[in-house]
């Protein structure tokens, strides 16, 4: 069976990565549709409106968990630098769960509005949970990457949604809990699958992880503090520029919206979660080591893999231009059915976000930190501005959906653009170099 399997695959060492990763991604992605259309039926739009502003604010928790030293595991050749990085990361990760705890505590017990959302109040003990599953979840998963293990990564992803679709399903279905099951769930899935990957990673590693130190990790820290320094607020703007606006959209139209909302950008965004995550991961992966030896194989991968992802979104961004609210309305319940509409309106935004999205570390691997710092800090600019425009104009909810989707669309062209002139740029002074020689 498994030769079975392996002739299945492709050929290629890209192609066979990122068809291990999207194998477990496209397992989780299934069983995330097979059990969505339960979920909306024992849940109601407020739960996962809800939700949908819990999950914001925990993205830009969990994207500064670590600093960005993660990204770092990625770089260095010396791997006991790179055992390091992991002590680094994982050291500021039970950091950032202290003080996330201590705001959760405040925020639970201060008179402070929490807007729309009062109903996640009680709940606030969750959030620094999450953030410490996650955080650990991250550092090890880049630890996996450098050492290529796609499957065994793959396979925690399979872990994770299914012990949140558990979790869900019981405490929604049998004990009837509302809210608190889905945000349980998604607690306790975001840390599955680290036991298995720091298992992993002494089985494999042993003699670079005990190379760990004091010395090392501080050594490892200042060599790239421009992830701390730069990247970590680049990556929480660009995180923001996808978590804000869910934020805002609450704020100004209210829970239901955002329930629908977000329904939508999850389906939509099901082929970029299937194949964009495996492909940059696995980009990033082939990436890293160009970036040092040959820039200019790091164009071809660049322009190879743009190629390959143009044409993969087509057929269901068709279906749901076509026929989105009927099939909402068929596949979760009649209450869903706006939902649909919000997704015709973004179906050119999740094209574009399905082909740019897998190329936003491209800059950082440069370690083009302050042009990628500029480029987030823009991007969400533009989305929070002109979501802020529509409703200081009265506009309806579908017509913010609208505009949140355009101004994402031109955001993520801009990836491109700047990550090909970054390319570029790097292939010109690595060709005056050698000429110089």
């Amino acid at each position: 069976m498994l030769n079975r399997i392996k002739a299945i695959l492709p050929k290629g060492k890209f192609g066979r990565s990122v068809s291990v990763l999207a194998g477990g991604t496209a397992i989780s992605q299934a069983l995330g549709v097979l059990a969505a259309p339960i979920l909306t039926r024992i849940y109601t739009t407020q739960d996962f409106g809800n939700f949908q502003v819990y999950f914001s604010i925990i993205s830009l928790g969990i994207v500064l968990a670590g600093w960005r030293y993660e990204v770092a595991i990625m770089l260095p050749e010396d791997e006991n630098v790179a055992a390091n990085l992991l002590a680094v990361t994982l050291g500021i990760v039970c950091l950032m769960s202290l003080l996330a705890a201590g705001l959760s505590g405040w925020a639970h017990f201060t008179t402070l509005s929490l807007g729309n959302a009062e109903a996640l109040r009680p709940y606030m003990w969750i959030f620094p949970l999450a953030i410490c599953g996650a955080g650990t979840y991250q550092a090890l998963s880049y630890w996996a990457f450098r050492h290529k293990s796609f499957s065994q990564v793959s396979g925690t992803k399979v872990l994770q949604i299914g012990s949140q679709i558990v979790t869900q399903l019981t405490l929604g279905g049998i004990f009837h809990i509302g809210l608190l099951g889905l945000l349980i769930g998604d607690a306790f899935a975001r840390a599955n699958g680290s036991i298995g990957l720091a298992k992993l990673a002494w089985h494999k590693s042993r003699p670079d992880l005990k190379s760990i130190s004091v010395r090392g990790m501080w050594t490892a820290a200042l060599r790239y503090r421009n992830f701390p320094l730069i990247s970590a607020f680049s990556a929480l703007l660009s995180t923001g520029g996808a978590a804000v606006p869910m934020l805002i959209v609450a704020q100004f139209y209210g829970i239901k919206v955002v329930g629908w909302l977000a329904l939508a950008d999850r389906v939509m965004g099901v082929p970029s979660t299937l194949i964009g995550q495996a492909v940059s991961q696995v980009y990033m992966t082939e990436a890293a080591p160009l970036v040092r030896s040959d820039p200019e194989g790091l164009r071809l991968l660049f322009r190879a893999t743009i190629k390959k992802l143009v044409w993969l979104p087509l057929a269901p961004c068709l279906i749901i231009l076509v026929a989105g609210p009927t099939l909402f309305a068929f596949v979760f319940g009649e209450p869903w059915r706006e939902a649909g509409n919000y997704a015709r309106l973004l179906v050119l935004m999740q094209y574009i976000t399905f082909v740019a999205w897998p190329f936003t570390p491209t800059l950082t691997l440069l370690e083009h930190q302050g042009q990628q710092f500029a480029l987030d800090a823009a991007r969400l600019g533009l989305t929070l501005g002109c979501i802020w425009l529509a409703s200081s104009a009265n506009f309806t909810a579908r017509e913010a959906v609208v505009t949140y989707g355009v101004t994402s669309l031109l955001g993520y062209v801009a990836v491109l653009i700047f990550s090909s002139l970054a390319i570029d740029k790097r292939v010109q002074k690595s060709t005056a170099v050698l000429v110089e020689v």
